[in-house]
């Protein structure tokens, strides 16, 4: 699992720094996290029981996150549903890059500290 996190957060600073140089074209670097489950199933690695409790807790406290920022930004900054279709295909991507670096930063996180 640790290989996983690691694999994720590089490929995150990655997406991050294609998109900040290429523009929408460094979209494309999305496509490296595909071969995470290839390079799981060469390597053979399966989690154990503490790693799998690691993860779901993990990815509990990453929901509540998100159910947090779409409450404060919906009620706080009044954004709209409206307001995010209209984003630039750049932004996504940072967008998206940015919440890999999160989301792998805070498995790590928890990993580390267990």
């Amino acid at each position: 699992m640790l290989l996983r996190y690691w694999y994720e957060f590089i490929t995150g600073v990655l997406i991050l720094l294609a998109v900040l140089i290429f523009g929408s074209k460094g979209l494309t670097a999305l496509a490296i996290l595909a071969f995470l489950p290839i390079i799981m199933r060469i390597k053979k690695i399966k989690p154990d029981e503490r790693e799998k409790q690691l993860f779901f807790r993990s990815t509990q406290l990453i929901i509540n996150i998100i159910v947090f920022s779409i409450i404060i930004g919906a009620f706080v900054f009044g954004l709209k549903i409206k307001d995010l279709s209209n984003m630039d295909s750049s932004a996504l991507g940072i967008g998206a890059a940015v919440f890999l670096i999160f989301v792998s930063s805070i498995r790590l996180f928890y990993y580390y500290k267990h």
